[in-house]
């Protein structure tokens, strides 16, 4: 077990400067899952923390998580691409999974070509 409170990198790649982060924000301030998908054929093609990404209906996918939450109150966020002004929301929410649903300005149901969603909260 390593303890610290700060983590203290250097970037001599990039700058060539010494970062340092405050370790409380890696575990309260990051988002716990993220996934990018294929609206339209339901295809993951990107994540972190994800194991599946379902289609529940025109404008409807729930992402379940490879590790759950601690409980079902965070904060989910999504958007993605349509050929009209998309409303998104976040729908069901559970340990385990999210449901967000898609809509369009006319306020229909829409599958949308990508559909990007990002957790925050704690893991359990």
């Amino acid at each position: 077990t390593i303890a610290f409170d700060t983590l203290t990198t250097s970037d001599s790649v990039n700058t060539g400067t010494e970062k340092s982060i405050d370790t409380s924000y890696i575990f309260n301030g990051v988002a716990k899952v993220w996934g990018q998908g294929e609206g339209d054929t339901v295809t993951l093609t990107g994540s972190f923390n994800q194991s599946a990404i379902t289609d529940n209906g025109t404008g409807q996918f729930i992402h379940n998580f490879t590790n759950n939450m601690n409980n079902d109150d965070y904060s989910g966020l999504t958007t993605g691409t349509s050929g009209d002004h998309l409303i998104s929301s976040t729908g069901t929410t559970t340990t385990s999974s999210c449901r967000f649903d898609h809509y369009s300005q006319s306020n229909s149901a829409v599958d949308t070509g990508l559909h990007c969603m990002a957790i925050l909260g704690d893991l359990a």
